[in-house]
C-alpha cells in the first residue's frame, strides 16, 4: 500500500489532538473516540490554562474544548488560541450543551471550526473533525464583513438561506444569524 493510500484511509495518522474537559470521563471518552478514529497522541486538559501550557510545550492539530470550566474556559481558550501567530490557525472544536444564539454567535465571531453539541455520537465527531480540518476558521461573519464592506456590495453579497433540519434547536440557532 502506497504512503497516500494509507494517508487515505487514515488522515490523522501522524495527528495530535488535545481535549479540554473539567469533567474527566468526557474528557476520556473524547479522547478514546479520537484515537478509534486514528490520531496519534490525544492529550487532555481539565481548563483553559493548562491547555495552554500542554500547547506550548507539543504540537497540536486540533483543539477539542467543553465552553464551561474553571479558571479559563472554552470561550477564553479559544479567544487565546486565535490571538497567537503560532496557534491561531489550528483546527478549534467548542464542545458544549449550550446552544443560546448569542453565544453561538460569540464563539463564531472569535473563530470556532466546528460546535459540537452534547451528547453526539462517534459518526457525529467524526464529520465535525473532518469539516474542521477542511475548513479551520470560519470566513468574517456576514455582520463583520457589512461593516467593513461597501454598502453596494454588501446588497450584492446577502443571499436568502433555507435551513432544513430535523433538530429544532439547530434551526434556532441558525436563523438567529
Amino acid at each position: 500500500m502506497s504512503d497516500k493510500e494509507q494517508l487515505e484511509l487514515n488522515p490523522y495518522e501522524f495527528l495530535t489532538a488535545l481535549v479540554v474537559d473539567d469533567h474527566q470521563p468526557m474528557a476520556t471518552t473524547i479522547k478514546s473516540m479520537l484515537i478509534t478514529l486514528g490520531f496519534k497522541r490525544v492529550s487532555i486538559a481539565p481548563n483553559g490554562i493548562e491547555a495552554l501550557k500542554i500547547i506550548r510545550g507539543h504540537n497540536c492539530d486540533l483543539i477539542i474544548s467543553d465552553w464551561n470550566m474553571p479558571q479559563m474556559n472554552g470561550l477564553q481558550l479559544l479567544q487565546a488560541i486565535r490571538e497567537s501567530s503560532a496557534t491561531a490557525k489550528i483546527p478549534f472544536m467548542m464542545l458544549t450543551a449550550n446552544i443560546d444564539p448569542g453565544d453561538v454567535k460569540q464563539a463564531i465571531s472569535s473563530g470556532v471550526s466546528e460546535y459540537l453539541l452534547k451528547p453526539f455520537k462517534l459518526n457525529t465527531l467524526k464529520n465535525k473533525v473532518r469539516r474542521a480540518f477542511s475548513s479551520p476558521i470560519p470566513k468574517k461573519s456576514i455582520h463583520e464583513a457589512s461593516t467593513t464592506a461597501d454598502p453596494h456590495e454588501t446588497k450584492n453579497a446577502l443571499r436568502s438561506i433555507l435551513i432544513v433540519d430535523d433538530e429544532p434547536n439547530n434551526i434556532t440557532v441558525l436563523q438567529s444569524y
